[in-house]
């Protein structure tokens, strides 16, 4: 098959590529631009065709996920994949002598470049070596997932990890073929990893206070005049002189801001923090190695909500002309999968505290539970976005016996054939409604951004566009929660109003299998 003369298994009950996935390879292979967006709806076969490209596009590839649980996923998939996480998900050997207590790798001594003899790292002295000799060569968790990761042709790594360690991943030449999954999140993600985290204290215990200001341009100024006082020792490693080894590299991090007017500063008692506003900033940078000359030849980006193909490259910061677009079928038939439109009134953060409002949307979502429950469909998913709403829901609804918040107590009552509705503040994505778990989906409420958080206020003033495109992304995601494979069957209600102008603004960014389900302005069944 395509894979095993590749040298790579596939999971039970996979088998060759079908013939849309054959027909996506080939239009990757003809493709000579470096970046390739591919719109690939539930059930496409995503995970099967980055992999399949990933062996077509290059001799090496990286598997990115947004989070460990889709990276299970992958390896469901390529069973075998090496998998390369963070050190707080392994245990430290060491840790229970230095810390009295068990502690993962993010605390070990390794993390301030401190000698360890389960670290893998060359032992040069007497006493290192009778150490490793006690050891019997046992290999610290942590590194030893990492290398064998990274001495092969391919891996699976979430983009936090990703991103922490970019320049053993995309600026190592380790990399050919970046194969990003759930693209639409590369944005948050890349921004969360751009952050600068400053400890006032430790910057005042070094000599170097920070200025008392929240402006980013004063703070890149300072920077670039205390750079040259900052001179760590490479002879002896200390505590003290670590505080030296990471004020240097942040201070080189500020000085490196070149739009100022895209980061935001926050400030507590003891931090300030510099966040950016826009991940398109840095991810040509820190995601496809741009300014290495070991970089990814070709980078894959792919989701079931890459939509607004122009748009979305934007907001990647990939240059014009540089990629080419696809957009696959859904392997379910529409009618299998309804979207439903019902409009019953305009839900926001007054509504959903008035519990008049709230009542009367409460009275439309269990007037659809009885329905389904009276047609034999004993489970169903509740979207309801906030934690105080999910919680106002458990109580108030006149089915709350059978509501759960728990995905685990969901799937076992659905085993035992119990009704269950699964009420979840933050499964818009993530979770498989695979079968009997989920045969309908409720979206009380668009998935509108928080406001009240400053970069998402600042996103939506610079550029209101990008306000509509997460809360677009949100409804197509939470759509999809219900239909995982070609013969699953889920309807999805949609009972905000607000989703009318939302739909009629962004229309073209719709992908064609959406619109193929799409039904506007419905009625509640009787």
């Amino acid at each position: 098959s395509f894979f095993a003369t590749r040298g790579l298994s596939l999971g039970k009950g996979l088998g060759e590529l079908r013939d849309t996935q054959l027909a996506a390879l080939e239009w990757g292979r003809r493709s000579t631009k470096p970046y390739l967006l591919i719109n690939a709806p539930t059930g496409s076969g995503k995970t099967l065709l980055l992999g399949a490209l990933g062996c077509t596009l290059g001799q090496s590839w990286t598997y990115a996920t947004n989070t460990i649980r889709l990276q299970e996923q992958v390896t469901d998939t390529f069973p075998g994949l090496p998998v390369a996480t963070g050190r707080a998900n392994h245990p430290c050997l060491i840790g229970a002598e230095t810390h009295k207590r068990d502690v993962t790798a993010a605390e070990g001594i390794c993390t301030a470049l401190e000698w360890c003899e389960y670290s893998g790292w060359p032992a040069t002295k007497d006493w290192q070596l009778d150490k490793l000799a006690a050891t019997g060569g046992r290999l610290c968790d942590y590194y030893e997932t990492r290398n064998r990761a990274l001495a092969s042709h391919w891996r699976t790594a979430n983009y936090a990890y990703v991103l922490a360690d970019y320049h053993t991943f995309i600026e190592s030449g380790k990399t050919e073929v970046m194969l990003c999954d759930e693209a639409h999140s590369i944005d948050d993600a890349v921004a969360r990893a751009g952050e600068l985290v400053l400890s006032l204290p430790m910057y005042r215990r070094c000599g170097l206070p920070i200025p008392n200001t929240t402006n980013v341009a004063r703070l890149v100024a300072w920077a670039k005049s205390r750079l040259w006082s900052v001179q760590p020792s490479v002879a002896r490693r200390t505590a003290p002189d670590m505080a030296q080894v990471t004020i240097r590299q942040q201070l080189e991090s500020v000085r490196a801001i070149v739009r100022p007017d895209d980061w935001i500063v926050e400030k507590d008692k003891y931090t300030i923090t510099l966040r950016p506003i826009w991940g398109r900033s840095l991810t040509p940078r820190i995601l496809l190695g741009a300014e290495s000359i070991n970089a990814p030849r070709r980078g894959v980006f792919a989701s079931a909500t890459l939509v607004g193909a122009e748009y979305y490259a934007h907001r990647l910061g990939l240059p014009e002309g540089s990629w080419d677009y696809l957009e696959l079928s859904h392997t379910c038939a529409p009618e299998k999968r309804p979207i439903n439109f019902a409009p019953v009134m305009a839900m926001n953060a007054a509504t959903t505290e008035d519990p008049v409002a709230r009542a009367r949307m409460q009275t439309a979502i269990d007037q659809l539970i009885e329905w389904y429950m009276m047609r034999g469909s004993r489970a169903g998913l509740v979207h309801a976005v906030s934690n105080r709403y999910r919680d106002y829901m458990l109580t108030e609804s006149r089915y709350r016996g059978m509501m759960v918040s728990d995905p685990d107590e969901h799937a076992l009552r659905v085993r035992n054939k119990e009704a269950s509705v699964l009420v979840a503040a933050n499964l818009l994505e993530g979770w498989d409604g695979v079968g009997d778990l989920c045969r309908f989906t409720i979206l009380p409420k668009v998935p509108f951004g928080y406001l009240g958080d400053r970069r998402t206020a600042l996103q939506k003033e610079a550029d209101p566009q990008s306000y509509d495109y997460q809360a677009l992304i949100a409804v197509i995601q939470g759509a999809g929660r219900g239909v995982r494979t070609e013969e699953d069957y889920c309807d999805t209600w949609i009972l905000d109003t607000n989703w009318e102008s939302l739909q009629r603004r962004r229309k073209s960014w719709l992908p064609q299998w959406f619109m193929d389900a799409y039904k506007h302005r419905v009625k509640l069944p009787d």
